[in-house]
């Protein structure tokens, strides 16, 4: 039987990305958000809601920042939110005056349903289960909290776009939520998906560097960029063609695991699981579903 795994998320250990970087560029150092910046998620109100049910983006971002706001997720250490795609966002925003603890609520939905983005599971089978048990979640959420039919296809949009964005990230696409329609794969260009672009990790790997222990030498990239650039001539349609085989055997690989998780789960467990996650959110009508 699969069972949620625990709410203790970790770090994804893709985190380092020299591997998406062409071969002419410096990898810098991940940005990190500062005291400073304002937070993009606040106590939402229902002009924030209509901006969501709108059909057009009218400036969503800016104006969330005009608003007044008594506090933020990222107080609670729950992150913070900056695309109104995000499935966190508009759980925030339509169980907002419905639900005390919403951010909580909108957090742990978001986790589950983007298991394999968030770290919150190991293996396929956890993710798999996550992202089922998110789905209950949301369902449950929808039957008893969020009624307005409107605001009911809207979320539920949102929540089967965060699934398909987090499969495509565990197929090892790069994509971005709310936006899986341009989802491209990691050795090609987002402006050109045609062209095959070899990451510095294949580089690396073929030449033997260690891409860690360079750091940010300027010289030893400049090194390292010139005797890839060299090789790959060299090389250039058997790397292609190995470059292009190893993410579809990947794919595929990833693929079969998904399907066969999702044949293995139980629903009666899964049952229990939502009663887990009712109880642990203190939502009301547990006892009763």
């Amino acid at each position: 039987m699969i069972q949620p795994v625990s709410s203790n998320s970790h770090t994804n250990p893709a985190a380092y990305n020299a591997g998406n970087n062409n071969i002419n560029i410096i990898p810098s150092e991940p940005l990190q958000q500062t005291a400073e910046e304002p937070a993009a998620i606040l106590y939402l109100s229902e002009q924030m809601k209509a901006f969501l049910l709108s059909p057009n983006d009218r400036g969503w971002d800016e104006e969330i920042l005009k608003l007044d706001g008594k506090g933020n997720m990222g107080d609670k250490g729950y992150g913070t939110s900056t695309s109104y795609n995000e499935v966190d966002r508009a759980a925030s925003i339509f169980l907002y005056g419905k639900v005390e603890n919403y951010e909580e609520v909108a957090h742990e939905l978001g986790r589950l349903l983007k298991s394999y983005t968030e770290g919150a599971g190991e293996t396929t089978e956890e993710h798999v289960a996550n992202r089922e048990s998110g789905v209950k979640l949301a369902e449950y959420l929808v039957q008893n909290y969020i009624t307005d039919p409107d605001e009911a296809k809207v979320f539920m949009d949102r929540v089967n776009e965060a699934i398909k964005f987090d499969i495509l990230k565990e197929k090892g696409y790069q994509v971005d939520e709310g936006e899986s329609e341009k989802a491209y794969k990691p050795y090609a260009l987002r402006s050109h998906p045609n062209v095959i672009n070899p990451s510095n990790e294949f580089f690396a790997e073929k030449l033997g560097w260690d891409l860690e222990e360079m750091g940010g030498d300027e010289g030893k990239w400049r090194d390292f960029r010139s005797a890839a650039r060299k090789a790959y001539r060299q090389n250039f349609n058997a790397w292609n063609r190995e470059v292009v085989a190893r993410f579809n055997d990947n794919e595929k690989r990833v693929t079969e695991e998904i399907e066969k998780a999702r044949a293995a789960l139980d629903e009666d467990q899964l049952a229990l699981n939502l009663q887990e996650l009712i109880k642990k959110l203190g939502l009301r009508g547990g006892e009763e579903s």
